[in-house]
Formats: C-alpha cells, structure tokens, sequence
C-alpha cells in the first residue's frame, strides 16, 4: 500500500510518482521506521522503469552478499550496465559505510539515480537526530523522512535518541509518544527538517498496518499538509 495524502484525500500512487523522480535525482531516505525497505521499493519500482540505480550509505548498511565494497568506479559501471543496480560502501563487516565525498560525487554520475541511506535508528521506528545526524552530501536534492507508525503510543525510552527526543518534547523518557509529537518533530527544523535547506522534503508515515494506524496517520498528514508539507501513508508488509 502506498498513497498520497493530498486535499483531505488518499490517492493511490506509486512511490515514483510521490517523489516526482527524475533523471539524476540523489535522493536521501533519513528517520527511522522502513528507511531500507523504502529504498528497496524505490529501487525496485525505478528498474521496471529500466532506470539505472545507484544505491550507497552516508553512515551505515547491513551489507548484503552482492555489496560492492572495491573503490573502483570501472567496476561499479560494468555492474550497472550489466544488472542496472548496484549496492555499494565500504566494507564494515557485517556493514557497509559511506565512501568519502570526493568518490560519492564520481559514482554518482555513473547512474540515473541514486538512493542514500543518510540516517541510522538501530532498527528502531522513530528517531530524533543528533548534532551530527543526518548524513546529507552536498548534491543530495531530495530528502525523503521515515516514521514508522508502530511508535506511536511507545514510551520515549524504546526509541531512538530518547535523551534528546525527551528534551526537545520537554517530556520525561518514561511518557509515550502522541501524535503531536510526531507532527512537532517532523515540522520542525531541529527535527525532521535538520539541514534540509533547499532540498525537497518528503514524509512517508510507514508502518500503516491496521485501520486504527490509518486513522492515527491520516490525522498527522493532515495536519503535516496544512504546513505545505508533502506526506505519504505506507505499508510495505506485502511488498517483499
């Protein structure tokens, strides 16, 4: 399920058409709650669309068996030209991390798209960032901000950064998270928002697994999109 709340309505898209993808879009997938499973989708839906992608990390990726972690740009261009993806950081063990910018601006002319993983949750459904956090490269023109819905009502403790989420909310960790909360973090500039600059901001509320979690997002986007801010409502359960 993926749809795009607009004008008090839910309309059927796919993720593509939601970020109005184009040739040489570098788009930056941050929060927390289906970041990786988000840019599987995008990534999936764009090679039916016989577009070549490049997918990489400015923090850190569970790498998978077919992760290219060779500095080689040759070696990136014959895979995508041979398969049209490609998975690719340096090597971390069990992870993949960023390349340095100098070489992420090379590889990036390589692909009609690329995708970043620019933020890290500890497989957690909400975050709140740290000073240094996201991870955004200069080139990066679209921002696309996760919320994973299964956070709603948790107390602050379970979720990611709890020190600082408490701190921004003026809450104890021990409290739940409403969806005021939710909407005061992602409208603000401290929160979803940091750094964002003149990139496009996008919200997908994921996780939209039962009625009872489509009603508490419909309300959030509703409330988002009187801020002039663009939000999705996902649910990925059967898209893998």
């Amino acid at each position: 399920m993926f749809l795009e709340y607009t004008k008090k309505k839910l309309i059927n898209k796919s993720i593509v058409e939601y970020l109005q993808v184009k040739n040489q879009d570098i788009i930056s997938i941050s929060g927390a709650g289906g970041k990786t499973s988000t840019i599987k989708l995008l990534a999936k839906n764009l090679m039916c669309e016989h577009k070549k992608v490049l997918i990489t990390t400015t923090t850190k990726m569970f790498k998978t068996a077919d992760a290219i972690t060779i500095r080689d740009k040759n070696l990136l261009k014959q895979k995508l030209k041979q398969q049209n993806w490609v998975f690719t950081g340096q090597d971390y063990g069990k992870k993949i991390s960023s390349w340095d910018e100098e070489f992420l601006r090379e590889i990036v002319s390589l692909a009609d798209i690329t995708l970043i993983e620019a933020d890290g949750a500890k497989r957690l459904p909400f975050k709140f960032p740290k000073q240094n956090e996201p991870v955004y490269i200069s080139s990066s023109n679209k921002v696309v901000y996760i919320v994973g819905m299964s956070a709603l009502n948790q107390p602050l403790k379970s979720l990611c950064r709890a020190e600082l989420l408490a701190k921004f909310l003026q809450k104890q960790v021990n409290e739940n998270l409403t969806k005021n909360d939710i909407i005061k973090v992602i409208s603000s500039e401290q929160g979803a928002r940091k750094d964002i600059g003149k990139r496009e901001f996008f919200v997908i509320l994921n996780q939209v697994d039962t009625l009872l979690a489509l009603k508490e997002a419909i309300f959030i986007a509703e409330k988002l999109t009187e801020c002039k801010i663009k939000v999705a409502i996902s649910s990925y359960r059967n898209e893998f």
